[in-house]
């Protein structure tokens, strides 16, 4: 087999990590040679994977998670060229849509699991993310950017290094200043985050929506406040207008108060959460027109990104929970 025939059955996948590192399953003691032998393959041992015609998906007992959408692999444009710079972009963009979407089902089935900690996800740039190559299922090649500094896949190679050498003390992990990770969320609930990923994987409208939450959370806990408000008040508009159309086919388009009283009137929509979303909508208009004199309070961003996720997935057979933290310090 030559190289180009190896090429063709080789699959691609887009890694990415979470917010911060976390074990799958069990703890993982990487001065015992036994566990460290997790480590020594191209990348870390699978904890879990799941595929369907659809997408391939795989999460590795350090945390790595590995995805592979089929239609965009299929169509995965030449990088380097820059006649094809604003398709490559394009097609980044909807990729990633999918690696931040994975990462919010597992940081909400890591908060319903009561054997995990809770996981947070966090907005995957291109820079963050490696490839990995797989041929039958095995892992055949990864590469990642290693000018940024001390990135989880750097770090993670030099563990992988350093348990090669015989693992003697202290790890890179001490070395470089980081600590080992002590939370970890159980199989369960890995499982769980992959089975419920594949409900909304296949809505591509659902993932680009779930995404901008995923990046409101990451602008939440940076304090941008206004940018999280934002990004959540565009899925919860997208939202109401969809709902509106399904509900209405051939209604003329109203007004987003409208809108909001009229699936309330219709039952799509309770009299608490009609409240709820006019009280953000006053809030985005002000920080549109007034953005000078307008403060975006923390609880309201909160209020936004819970009620996005709700109006979300509200027509899909799942419950998803977030976890909002900023990193204020007094």
């Amino acid at each position: 087999m030559d190289g180009f025939e190896l090429l063709n059955l080789t699959d691609f996948y887009i890694g990415s990590y979470g917010a911060h590192p976390f074990w799958v399953g069990n703890h993982i003691d990487i001065y015992d040679p036994e566990q460290a032998e997790l480590f020594r393959g191209i990348i870390p041992d699978f904890a879990v994977k799941l595929k369907n015609e659809y997408f391939k998906a795989a999460i590795c007992v350090n945390g790595l998670m590995l995805l592979r959408i089929e239609h965009l692999a299929r169509s995965m444009p030449y990088i380097a060229d820059p006649i094809q710079y604003n398709f490559s972009a394009h097609w980044m963009d909807k990729y990633l849509d999918y690696v931040n979407t994975m990462q919010l089902c597992v940081e909400s089935e890591s908060i319903k699991c009561v054997n995990s900690y809770e996981i947070q996800s966090t907005a995957t740039r291109a820079n963050d993310i490696c490839k990995v190559g797989m041929l039958n299922g095995t892992p055949r090649s990864s590469s990642f950017n290693h000018r940024y500094g001390q990135s989880q896949f750097v770090v993670m190679n030099e563990l992988k290094i350093w348990i090669t050498k015989g693992a003697t003390w202290p790890s890179p992990l001490e070395v470089n200043g980081w600590r080992l990770p002590h939370e970890f969320i159980s199989i369960e609930a890995a499982k769980n985050a992959l089975e419920t990923f594949s409900v909304v994987a296949n809505d591509e409208q659902q993932v680009r929506w779930l995404s901008y939450l995923v990046k409101a959370k990451t602008a939440y806990a940076e304090n941008d406040y206004r940018m999280s408000f934002i990004l959540s008040w565009f899925v919860i508009e997208s939202s109401i207008q969809w709902l509106f159309n399904a509900s209405a086919p051939g209604k003329q388009k109203t007004r987003t108060v409208e809108m909001i009283d009229f699936l309330r009137i219709e039952g799509l929509i309770s009299e608490e959460t009609e409240l709820c979303l006019d009280h953000l909508r006053r809030l985005r208009n002000n920080l549109m027109h007034k953005p000078a004199e307008t403060v975006c309070p923390p609880d309201d961003c909160i209020k936004a990104g819970q009620a996005a996720i709700a109006l979300a997935v509200r027509n899909s057979n799942i419950t998803l929970v977030s976890s909002w933290r900023s990193s204020v310090q007094f």
